[in-house]
Parts: structure tokens; C-alpha cells; sequence
């Protein structure tokens, strides 16, 4: 019998990026995503120094394309 997944391991299964966040947000083919949580890391590098200072972004809640 499935199991319903829960939020958490949902996350788990999407599809994993490291992405820049620019001043205009993360860009991605034909979309800019953006949105006020990333005001914080706009032009930042991440810790992660084995991915050149990119950003793991597994979701976006925030389009503007």
C-alpha cells in the first residue's frame, strides 16, 4: 500500500540545481525567478566551495517570469 509522502521527503525527490542568486534573482531558460526571501543572498556566494559559491535550490514558491 503507497504511503502519502511527507513535506519534507517530497522536497527530497525534486530535482537539485546550484544557481547563482543575482540582483535580479535566479535565472533559469525563458524564467527569472524572484522574490523577497532572497534579498538576504542577492550577490552572495554560498559556503559550499566545492560548488564555486552557488546556491542548492531544490524549489522556487516564487515566479516572475
Amino acid at each position: 500500500m503507497p504511503v502519502p509522502l511527507t513535506g519534507s521527503e517530497y522536497l527530497e525527490l525534486l530535482p537539485v540545481r546550484w544557481q547563482a542568486i543575482t540582483e535580479r534573482g535566479i535565472r533559469l531558460p525563458h524564467r527569472t525567478y524572484d522574490c523577497d526571501l532572497l534579498g538576504p543572498y542577492r550577490g552572495q556566494d554560498s559556503d559550499v566551495v566545492a560548488r564555486d559559491g552557488k546556491w542548492l535550490r531544490r524549489a522556487v514558491t516564487c515566479l516572475h517570469g
